[in-house]
């Protein structure tokens, strides 16, 4: 299959899902999506470096969580690291590197906002196009933590009209300014589909093994409770 015909299919896969799905676009010149650094620095970076990032950044959470060590060959090792580019994988294997990618950031979530987990998905940003391919399972590993600056950049990094649950999270991407806890319960009080996505993603993150995020999870799990559409 041509690198055209295999992009093609890509999309095509990720519109299957999400009709208004769109490829990756250009953050400028010489420039990549980044959480870490600014758009031009983050060009700069070849993949090699941004592996050893990533890789360091996961062999921390995996010192603190051994759980963390069942992703290590399917999303951190040597020959995936230097694997296909995600445009070019067909539908299936997309289909599978999605299910790897969502499995380590349900996992990740209790994490979220550590200088670790911020360098493993750097990694992925780049390595996989997690804002692009996986934008919600990448904003559901965020989403507990929606008052801080980094699920701000995560909003800002990810594009928001390839979501099925996070489209109306564009004013954030346009403002900069973390959504009120408010706007979260109204949208869980109107979208059932919404609020199980949700408690999901709350239940996850309260098996951490830090005890700051699982008091995140707890209050987020509260916010859920209140706003349950009945």
């Amino acid at each position: 299959m041509g690198a055209p015909t295999a992009m093609r299919a890509a999309l095509e896969a990720l519109r299957a899902s999400n009709p208004t799905a769109q490829p990756e676009r250009s953050v400028g010149k010489n420039a990549k999506a980044s959480l870490l650094y600014d758009a031009k620095r983050a060009a700069d970076i070849d993949r090699e470096t941004l592996h050893a990032i990533g890789t360091s950044g996961f062999e921390e959470l995996c010192r603190r969580d051994g759980r963390f060590e069942a992703h290590a060959r399917g999303l951190f090792g040597r020959a995936v690291a230097e694997g296909k580019h995600r445009e070019l994988e067909d539908a299936k294997e997309s289909a599978a590197t999605s299910a790897r990618i969502s499995g380590y950031l349900k996992l990740l979530s209790g994490y979220f906002t550590e200088k670790a987990a911020s360098k493993t998905l750097e990694y992925l940003i780049r390595r996989f196009k997690i804002h692009v391919y996986d934008v919600d399972a990448f904003i559901a590993c965020a989403l507990p933590w929606h008052s801080t600056p980094e699920f701000v950049k995560a909003c800002q990094v990810c594009q928001l009209e390839n979501s099925k649950h996070f489209k109306w999270l564009a004013g954030v991407k346009e403002t900069g300014a973390a959504p009120p806890r408010d706007a979260l319960a109204v949208r869980c009080s109107k979208d059932k589909a919404f609020f199980t996505f949700c408690a999901e993603s709350a239940a996850e993150m309260a098996t951490a093994k830090v005890k700051s995020s699982r008091c995140v999870a707890r209050r987020f799990s509260t916010t859920l409770f209140f706003c349950y559409p009945r």
